[in-house]
C-alpha cells in the first residue's frame, strides 16, 4: 500500500520538474522572441 502511495508521488513530482522545466523553456523563448522583434 505505502509502495504504491510512493510511487504515486515520485511520478507526481516528475511530472512537475517536467512542467517546470517546460514552462522555463517556453518563456525563455517568448522573452527571446520578444527582443528578437523590437
Amino acid at each position: 500500500m505505502e509502495k504504491e502511495v510512493e510511487i504515486e508521488v515520485g511520478r507526481f513530482c516528475e511530472k512537475m520538474s517536467q512542467f517546470k522545466l517546460f514552462r522555463t523553456s517556453f518563456s525563455v523563448s517568448f522573452f527571446q522572441q520578444m527582443h528578437h522583434f523590437k
